[in-house]
């Protein structure tokens, strides 16, 4: 099995359960599927799972309700929210849960092995920040939420990723997973993406001691992330004009 990681998959559909056992049991996880949200509780209840795969459109109970319920009893446990239609403020919600990703329907097999890969990424990276006891003044939080709403303003409701991951790094010296956490709340977006754009990019330091290379031109690199983020074509405004990081 892939490191013995068990997933739970939770979707009224049959078919959606199947295709997605099929793939990620291929990919050597431990796979489980239940067609409601009181299966999943039971299942839970008698079992632990390191990640939970579940719709928000289900009959009886929903997903935001299972959601809820996996936070207060098995906090522990990834959960990943799949739909058929993107809702705005249902996926805030999630957010605010504290949800790790999301995907839509349909999903290639490719999108949901990605999506799993990171996520475990990311809970992995969680659990040894929390072993690793890192705390940081409240004061260097509280100014990078002033950037982040300093770049708000300038930008509109699309705040450039990139350029807050910079200067995040000038104020903590790296970025560990509370760091990293803690942006993705305060930009509303989930910490597995987040965390896949840090460990994309060479010039950004997970680690204390970690070695960057002695000099890296931010405006070289930062058009290989995530075409996603729309703002990225604008980070270069968001620099100075000879903007090379010295380390």
């Amino acid at each position: 099995m892939k490191d013995s990681i068990s997933i739970l998959i939770v979707d009224d559909e049959p078919i959606a359960i199947m295709s997605a056992e099929r793939v990620l049991k291929a990919e050597g996880y431990s796979v489980e599927g239940v067609l409601s949200a009181k299966e999943a509780m039971q299942c839970m209840e008698k079992n632990n799972y390191d990640l939970v795969l579940t719709d928000l459109n289900m009959l009886e109970i929903d997903g935001i309700a299972l959601v809820k319920w996996i936070k207060n009893n098995r906090p522990s446990t990834g959960i990943v929210v799949i739909t058929g239609y993107l809702l705005q403020e249902t996926i805030k919600e999630a957010l605010k849960l504290g949800v790790n990703d999301h995907m839509m329907k349909p999903f290639t097999p490719a999108a949901l092995k990605n999506v799993i890969h990171n996520t475990i990424t990311c809970m992995r990276a969680n659990s040894s920040a929390n072993a690793s006891g890192e705390d940081f003044p409240q004061s260097m939080f509280s100014e990078l939420d002033q950037i982040i709403h300093q770049f708000r303003n300038e930008s509109g409701s699309t705040v450039p990723v990139l350029a807050v991951l910079v200067r995040a790094q000038d104020i903590f010296g790296y970025l560990p997973y509370t760091v990293q956490k803690h942006i993705a709340q305060a930009m509303n977006i989930y910490p597995s993406e987040i965390h896949s754009i840090v460990s994309l990019h060479s010039c950004f330091r997970t680690k204390q001691d970690q070695q960057l290379p002695d000099s890296y031109d931010y405006r070289s690199g930062y058009t290989c992330a995530l075409p996603r983020w729309k703002a990225i074509n604008s980070f270069n405004k968001y620099l100075p004009a000879n903007a090379t990081a010295q380390h």
